[in-house]
């Protein structure tokens, strides 16, 4: 992981599906490989965990769907912009230790070195490669019964 990447060679998060990469309030950029070693994934998972009992309107997401499918869960603006204050509030601090899980970092780095935008850009594709993975793995194992 490097915290210094010229912007030639960072990797846009949105576009890969390997590196995440992220600005920091700074300017710096600041990439993490989406393969984690288990202790991190753990660390990540325990947080995820915390944030859907935090948050009751994320038990309503429809999971089976999002982990078959993931490209194809779509939320609005609508929905995203009535979630927010709820998840800022309450969501906030479960957020943060996913990313700094993600990058490697610990919480107060993130607290001091990212934005809710840069918080929210290493969450999203971290979990969204994970429901890829997870998808992949359980529809392996079903093709082999």
């Amino acid at each position: 992981m490097s915290d210094d990447v010229n912007k030639k060679d960072a990797v846009d998060f949105q576009g890969s599906d390997t590196v995440i990469c992220v600005t920091t309030v700074d300017g710096k950029n600041v990439t993490a490989p989406l393969e984690l070693p288990w202790g991190r994934e753990l660390k990540a998972f325990k947080a995820l965990g915390g944030l859907i009992r935090a948050l009751p309107a994320l038990q309503e997401i429809k999971w089976d769907e999002a982990i078959d499918n993931p490209s194809k869960v779509h939320i609005d603006i609508k929905s995203i912009i009535a979630f927010m204050p709820e998840l800022l509030a309450d969501g906030s601090e479960f957020l943060g230790q996913i990313a700094a899980a993600a990058l490697g970092k610990d919480t107060n780095w993130v607290e001091d070195n990212l934005n809710v935008e840069g918080v929210l850009a290493v969450v999203i594709p971290f979990f969204k490669a994970y429901a890829g993975k997870i998808a992949g793995l359980i529809n392996a194992g079903a093709s082999h019964q």
